[in-house]
């Protein structure tokens, strides 16, 4: 799974492990930002269109930071418009839409 930048609001950019001492994530993929707060106790929210095709709806992940300014907890919440939980590319190159594979899964 990958969560969408806080940093550089790119999609399925941040990639997580999540085991029983919750997620940890590692930094983007784009911008090599880690998913940190520039202060403590802060809730962050970024969206990024719904790859859902016909679907103009937005994905939010939210992440909310502690004391130390270490993670709380990454959560995402899915488009509202059809319910998916997909963001990421399109590639229209034949002229009808497809859905790219991640390359990083």
């Amino acid at each position: 799974m990958a969560l969408i930048c806080p940093h550089c609001k790119a999609a399925e950019a941040i990639s997580y492990v999540q085991n029983e001492d919750g997620k940890t994530l590692f930094p983007c993929l784009f911008c090599d930002l880690p998913a940190a707060p520039s202060h403590t106790n802060h809730t962050v929210a970024v969206s990024a269109p719904c790859i859902t095709g016909g679907c103009a709806g937005r994905v939010q992940d939210t992440y909310v930071y502690g004391i130390r300014g270490r993670l709380v907890t990454a959560e995402r919440r899915p488009c509202g418009f059809c319910g998916s939980s997909r963001t990421g590319v399109r590639n229209a190159a034949s002229g009808r839409e497809h859905l790219l594979p991640d390359v990083r899964l």
